[in-house]
């Protein structure tokens, strides 16, 4: 699948830079007014990603891994058998 792109990705850069060498003002100017199309593309995902991480901070958070586990005993407050180092 890889080698069925290789040769067109490989075209393509090569159409580039030759256009790049032959015609550079108006690669370089087409290049920026499409960077400029994709400013306003980036500010509403920007603004999405806000929006979905405003929604996650207004809900309640999930149980924390702290939390206890039904169906086990809650850890003793005696860690006497507990190694000083645990690594």
């Amino acid at each position: 699948m890889v080698a069925s792109r290789a040769v067109p990705l490989f075209v393509v850069v090569v159409l580039f830079f030759a256009l790049l060498i032959a015609y550079p003002w108006w690669v370089l100017s087409i290049g920026t007014l499409c960077y400029l199309a994709c400013l306003p593309l980036g500010y509403v995902t920007y603004r999405e990603y806000r929006r979905k991480d405003a929604v996650s901070a207004a809900q309640p958070a999930a149980p924390s891994a702290d939390a206890a586990v039904p169906g086990m005993p809650p850890p003793s407050a005696d860690d006497s058998d507990r190694p000083a180092r645990l690594n």
